[in-house]
C-alpha cells in the first residue's frame, strides 16, 4: 500500500506566489506588446516592410496567446493548490470523524 503525506499549508503558502508570478508575467506582457504600438510600422511599406510584417505581426500574435496561456494557467496552479489543500482537510477531517486519529 502506498501513503501520501500532503501539507495543505505547504500548498497555501505557495498560492500567492503563483499568483504573483502569474501578474508578473501579464505585466511583462503588457510592456513588451504595448512598447512597440506607439511605433507604428517601423518596417515601413515598401516590399521589404510588407515582407517582414508579413512573417513578424503572426508571429507577435502567437506570442502574444502563448504569454497569456502561460499567465493564466500559472494564477490557475496557485488556485488548484488551493482548491487541492481544502479538499485534502475536507477528506482527512471526514477520515478523522469516521476513524478516529
Amino acid at each position: 500500500m502506498t501513503s501520501a503525506e500532503i501539507q495543505p499549508d505547504v500548498l497555501r503558502a505557495a498560492v500567492p506566489k503563483f499568483r504573483a508570478a502569474g501578474d508578473d508575467l501579464t505585466a511583462a506582457m503588457t510592456t513588451l506588446f504595448t512598447g512597440g504600438q506607439g511605433e507604428g510600422a517601423p518596417w515601413g511599406n515598401d516590399d521589404i516592410g510588407k515582407a517582414f510584417a508579413k512573417g513578424y505581426l503572426p508571429a507577435v500574435e502567437e506570442a502574444r496567446k502563448g504569454f497569456t496561456a502561460v499567465s493564466t494557467s500559472t494564477r490557475e496552479t496557485g488556485e488548484a493548490l488551493e482548491i487541492a489543500a481544502r479538499k485534502w482537510e475536507e477528506r482527512e477531517n471526514q477520515t478523522t470523524r469516521k476513524y478516529g486519529d
